[in-house]
């Protein structure tokens, strides 16, 4: 049975450390914590205080969680490429294209295959709304195709490529 403040361990998988842990070890807030791991400009704090805290993220590997940070900012950096064939050569470009400009302004990218099916496009949308991307890039777009207009009644930036008439 497990006390108070312990933690269940697995052999196989290493549980994250939390803010709250991080912060009780380092005898601040868990805002500092997170202050520091975000290298927040406007933080004020102690240059001794800072150098500790930045040590123990450094001695346990912290990393920001994505998701939280998502639904405090509303952006979780995550843009999606929607394609109808991704052995096409094109579409292999595309992607490598929006993953490179993509990445260095820490944004990861999803790559959705539809093998040209709008069920398959239609499911991987509602998944991604789901997941509130912060962006989808959609391929082979029909004029008429009436995604357009969901995405845009969804309020997700939407990049079309590849639209026939």
């Amino acid at each position: 049975m497990l006390g108070t403040g312990e933690r269940l361990v697995n052999e196989d998988v290493e549980m994250p450390v939390t803010l709250k842990e991080l912060a009780a070890r380092a005898q601040v807030h868990p805002s500092t914590i997170s202050r520091v791991a975000n290298h927040d400009p406007n933080l004020r704090i102690a240059p001794p205080t800072r150098q500790r805290i930045e040590a123990l993220l450094r001695e346990t590997e912290y990393r920001p969680n994505g998701v939280a940070r998502g639904l405090k900012l509303r952006q979780t950096l995550v843009l999606a490429v929607v394609i109808p064939d991704v052995t096409n050569p094109f579409f292999a470009a595309l992607f490598r294209g929006v993953e490179d400009a993509a990445s260095p302004r820490g944004y990861n990218v999803l790559l959705c295959n539809t093998d040209g099916s709008p069920a398959r496009q239609r499911s991987h949308l509602q998944s991604l709304h789901a997941r509130r991307v912060d962006g989808v890039i959609l391929a082979s777009s029909f004029l008429k195709d009436p995604t357009v207009r969901r995405l845009r009644h969804q309020g997700i930036p939407y990049v079309l490529v590849n639209r026939f008439s």
